[in-house]
């Protein structure tokens, strides 16, 4: 260790030591050459004979630096110290290169953000590698990939061995008034396995549980996310039961769910969860178009669990027998149907798109890759540039 400190100290002073090897340097030249001259050489000749004998000074001087400090650090510190001087003397090229450099990280930053959020940082929820996305492809009653009905969730539930469970949300926009004041927020709908499925604590109260709100006459719950918690209620724990107002209906505030988890959805950001089955209700939706009982209402994400053991290519299998048994029983609405089932991760940041944004976004990380490239060539063309420059 001391050692190593010696070593960096040395490349730190190394003005001070240099002045030190070139005296010592000198003196023993000097040496030399009255040693010759003793021999009767003249004092010339004793400076070059002098010379001749120590050997290459700069190969010597060389050695020592390696010896008495940190090669690479030394050569990094040149190499910085030479780029400023060829810099200052193009101040032009010199800012073109800074800002071409700027621009070329600030895009890879950016991309790589982007990437990070909507396609490699696992969700915040227990064994996240265990969650796949369901969703419905293309067919004749709509053109684009799409959602799941509530009812075929249901059958989807009832005929599978390969998840612990599914479950289905999906978002809409309400007025909640608390205290009177009244605020537009985002709504996830959930069904009541949402938060067990996912394995998410409350960090006050509690959460939405299996079979609430599904029976007539059950009091209309609402669970706040940590950050609307915070910016509407000051992360004040006394919330946990207060009486709220949703479109204009009572609701009751349940709990909070924890700060590191901002919904199944990687792009919509809720401020509070509710119930799946008072969804039509807060909306005054129609029975036709009621999302819990039209098989054509391909409204839902759906998320499922795979049991321990069981692969993505297991469940598609399994899945897709469901499938073909309910395009049989219900031709009007499923006659065509293709489910998609991929990793969670591939289904961002939405279960419909998601396969397209992971092909595109790739492609973005390799454009990045070649134009951070492009900007390092650039930038040591102009380097050199600078120093063909005359001073």
């Amino acid at each position: 260790m001391r050692t190593l400190v010696r070593r960096i100290l040395a490349v730190v002073t190394r003005g001070r030591l240099e002045r030190d090897l070139d005296d010592e340097v000198q003196a023993h030249l000097d040496l030399l050459a009255r040693d010759y001259e003793r021999r009767g050489m003249s004092a010339g000749q004793a400076r070059l004979a002098a010379k001749r004998t120590f050997g290459g000074v700069e190969q010597m001087k060389e050695s020592y630096r390696d010896r008495r400090g940190v090669p690479w650090l030394d050569d990094a510190r040149r190499d910085v110290w030479h780029a400023l001087r060829a810099l200052r003397r193009a101040p032009m090229l010199a800012g073109a290169a800074v800002l071409t450099l700027a621009v070329g990280m600030s895009a890879v930053g950016g991309i790589f953000a982007v990437l990070n959020a909507f396609m490699f940082r696992p969700m915040p929820v227990s064994h996240p590698e265990q969650l796949v996305s369901l969703g419905t492809g293309p067919d004749r009653h709509v053109p684009l990939p799409h959602g799941i009905s509530f009812r075929d969730l249901q059958d989807y539930r009832d005929r599978q061995n390969v998840f612990t469970d599914l479950l289905g949300y999906t978002a809409t926009v309400g007025a909640l008034n608390a205290s009177n004041v009244t605020d537009r927020v985002t709504l996830f709908a959930v069904t009541d396995n949402y938060f067990s499925i996912l394995g998410v604590p409350p960090v006050l109260g509690r959460l939405i549980q299996p079979g609430e709100g599904r029976a007539r006459g059950d009091a209309p719950v609402i669970v706040l996310t940590y950050e609307y918690w915070l910016a509407r209620f000051g992360g004040d724990s006394s919330v946990v039961g207060r009486p709220v107002r949703l479109n204009g209906r009572p609701f009751t505030i349940i709990g909070v769910t924890p700060q590191p988890f901002d919904g199944a959805h990687s792009l919509i950001r809720p401020s509070a969860y509710v119930p799946l089955w008072v969804n039509d209700d807060l909306l005054n939706t129609p029975a036709n178009d009621s999302v819990l009982e039209g098989r054509n209402q391909h409204q839902l994400w759906v998320l499922g669990r795979l049991n321990p053991g069981v692969s993505l290519t297991q469940a598609r299998a399994a899945l897709q027998v469901t499938t073909s048994a309910l395009a049989k029983e219900y031709p009007a609405t499923n006659a065509d149907a293709e489910l998609i089932v991929i990793p969670e991760t591939h289904a961002r940041p939405n279960p419909n798109i998601g396969p397209f944004f992971r092909v595109a976004g790739m492609a973005f990380a390799a454009l990045a890759v070649r134009t951070a490239t492009a900007v390092r060539f650039r930038s040591s063309c102009d380097r050199r540039a600078a120093c063909r420059c005359p001073t």
